[in-house]
């Protein structure tokens, strides 16, 4: 099992993705046929809303033929924007493809805010790290910037999950994310 931070960026109509996994792989995609040659069962879009510079509006059809499962998230990248809203959700989608065996690609509008963010908040509910265990795990595949205000909420949530005892719960084993 294995969990995939994927950046996309929309360039003149082109999608071009970078995967971040064990082997580091690098591939583009047009549709969701290709993401299959990577192993993707699941795609979260974090960044799902209008069409225009801050969201993806994808076209969830493509993944269709492909047997990949879809998930869209209306999320902006805006301090003020509650992400933690989605956690809960996010992370159950991303563990429930995994533990059946799925490679998942989270993606939003630059792959550093909103789905490092998600990804980050799967690790804490799922994984038992704490936030600074998170973020360490994940920078040390790839540089990622959540905003000011998704930190806070992962800080949040850190206090929710440690005052619970979350952390002291035996971490699944696992050499992937």
């Amino acid at each position: 099992m294995s969990i995939m931070l994927m950046v996309i960026i929309k360039v003149r109509l082109r999608w071009w993705v970078m995967l971040l996994d064990d082997d580091d792989d690098d591939d583009d995609d047009d549709d969701g046929a290709n993401l299959t040659h990577i192993g993707v069962t699941h795609v979260l879009n974090a960044a799902e809303g209008a069409d225009d510079n801050y969201h993806v509006t994808a076209d969830k059809e493509i993944y269709r033929p492909a047997g990949i499962k879809y998930k869209g998230v209306e999320a902006s990248d805006d301090t003020e924007f509650d992400l933690s809203k989605h956690f809960n959700n996010c992370a159950d989608y991303i563990a429930d493809a995994l533990e059946g065996g799925g490679k998942v690609m989270v993606f939003c509008k630059v792959g550093s805010s909103r789905s490092a963010a998600i990804v980050l908040a799967f690790l804490m509910l799922k994984r038992h790290y704490t936030a600074p265990e998170a973020v360490k795990r994940v920078r040390s595949r790839r540089e990622i910037c959540p905003n000011d205000g998704f930190l806070q909420q992962l800080c949040d949530l850190n206090e929710t999950l440690k005052s619970i005892g979350h952390f002291d719960k035996k971490r699944p084993q696992s050499t992937n994310m």
